[in-house]
């Protein structure tokens, strides 16, 4: 039996599946100025500036198409194909141009349908993104197992360009969760798989992550040695190099060379103006805050932790906004703020906690200590600095068991046992990986025993503490803090 549509009903078919069959091809039209696009931020010099422009010009559109193939896609194979050439292309400018947020939608609606259609290779994708995304969020857990998801999967398929692009950034979500032996040797397989494939374009991000795990050991050489090499590789293919001016900069402020490292930051700064990154202008006004606390400009760094803090919270970029607190913790301490220091500092000190990052948790509970033994509650100093050095020792945070060293130090001052202080001083000189900050505090504190002691005196004690091995004091002072009551204190 033929049944037969009637005149109004055939047209009305037809012309859905007309404005359907348009609606595919400008689909298609502006997934190819995307691939265009990304293909010319890839090329790098004023490609990617033209590439961001025509980017800005054009996203309504490319959003408008996205949007409608994945709306579209359970019900037509060729849209469903859209949908996965679409989650392939613009990663390099999505990193800058979206949320979090925004960039974990477009990502989970692309995984979903790699799955449905098991395309394997773009869930790989698909996955890493989401992956670096939960980093981004401070989902730290997720992101690890999302990561280990993806890593399995391209190892599956043979796919070692994924495989050494996971493996970077499972090292720089390991570093991060402050397990550094880890996450050097995820950063260091990732390096050698990418270098093996000839994918030059995504050293420096792994470059800079071992960087980061060299400076957070205290070896500073290490850190400018793979800092270099990542901008060489940006600068000669004329990419961007915001995140490298930004980590050559800090690593120069901590060394203490505040004008090399202002040149830097400055760099940093003005490309994430020029290319509206506002995720690298969060951080980069972190370390500007940090070099104007290191000159006492104290109000022009206020000025720019509350900026940056600012901009982390309206993109959602939950990581870095414990990291914010921290300095303006240390921004009041430094100004005797006692009380609004400890209260900036417990707030970061619970995020820490919250989102496993063990190296800020130690740095913000030394600080906290720190904080206490200038306002004399040292109940409260004994504690945190217990916890504090401890979770550094134990994690091989160089950096970490300096300060806590330094703080063991004014806390022995406080507490009436100045030649244990100048001898952990004299030790904390012969460390490596010292930072400037950390210097001053420990002259400063020197200059304040000095005052009630002869130079010999101050001088034989110095020169044992030189002496000493670092191990032995550090799980000395571990074991010392940890049988001391607070009673004693009150």
């Amino acid at each position: 039996m033929h049944v037969r549509l009637g005149k109004n009903e055939g047209s009305g078919l037809g012309n859905r599946a007309l404005a359907q069959e348009k609606s595919y091809q400008l689909a298609r039209y502006y997934l190819k100025r995307l691939k265009n696009i990304s293909a010319a931020y890839r090329r790098g010099h004023e490609n990617s500036t033209f590439a961001l422009a025509t980017f800005d010009q054009d996203w309504p559109q490319i959003k408008h198409w996205w949007q409608w193939v994945h709306l579209h896609a359970d019900t037509d194979a060729q849209v469903a194909q859209l949908v996965l050439d679409f989650s392939l292309q613009g990663e390099e400018i999505f990193l800058f141009r979206f949320t979090p947020q925004e960039y974990l939608e477009w990502a989970e609606a692309s995984l979903g349908v790699a799955r449905k259609t098991r395309n394997r290779q773009i869930e790989v994708v698909c996955l890493r993104r989401i992956a670096w995304i939960m980093h981004k969020l401070a989902r730290s857990d997720e992101a690890e197992t999302t990561a280990y998801q993806a890593l399995a999967l391209a190892e599956s398929l043979g796919d070692l360009l994924s495989v050494g692009r996971v493996l970077g950034l499972l090292g720089e979500i390991i570093t991060r969760k402050g397990t550094y032996a880890e996450s050097w040797d995820l950063s260091s397989r990732s390096l050698r798989m990418l270098l093996a494939f000839g994918a030059e374009t995504y050293l420096p991000e792994v470059y800079r992550t071992l960087g980061d795990i060299c400076y957070l050991q205290g070896d500073f050489e290490g850190a400018f040695k793979y800092g270099f090499q990542a901008l060489s590789i940006l600068e000669a293919r004329g990419l961007n190099a915001s995140f490298i001016y930004n980590f050559l900069g800090a690593l120069a402020c901590e060394y203490g060379d505040y004008e090399l490292g202002e040149r830097y930051l400055l760099r940093c700064l003005a490309n994430s103006q020029q290319r509206n990154d506002q995720s690298q202008l969060a951080i980069v006004l972190i370390w500007l805050g940090l070099l104007e606390l290191g000159r006492q400009n104290y109000s022009e760094a206020a000025k720019h932790f509350q900026e940056s803090l600012q901009m982390a919270q309206s993109l959602g970029e939950a990581w870095v906004i414990p990291a914010i607190e921290v300095e303006q913790g240390y921004l009041f301490y430094q100004m005797n703020l006692w009380e609004a220091a400890k209260h900036k500092l417990s707030q970061s000190i619970a995020s820490a906690r919250q989102y496993g990052y063990r190296g800020l948790l130690s740095e913000a509970l030394l600080y906290f200590a720190e904080a206490n033994i200038a306002s004399n509650h040292l109940d409260l100093a004994q504690s945190a600095l217990l916890e504090g050095i401890t979770i550094a020792y134990e994690d091989k945070q160089t950096l970490e068991v300096t300060r806590g060293l330094m703080v063991a130090a004014q806390f022995a001052q406080r507490c009436g046992h100045p030649q244990q202080a100048v001898e952990r001083l004299g030790l904390l000189t012969t460390q490596r990986g010292v930072i400037s900050t950390v210097f001053d505090a420990a002259s400063h504190l020197y200059s304040q025993v000095a005052e009630a002691f002869d130079s010999q005196q101050l001088n034989k004690w110095f020169q044992r503490g030189k002496m000493l091995d670092l191990d032995a004091v550090i799980e000395s002072i571990i074991q010392e803090l940890s049988y001391i009551a607070a009673v004693e204190f009150n």
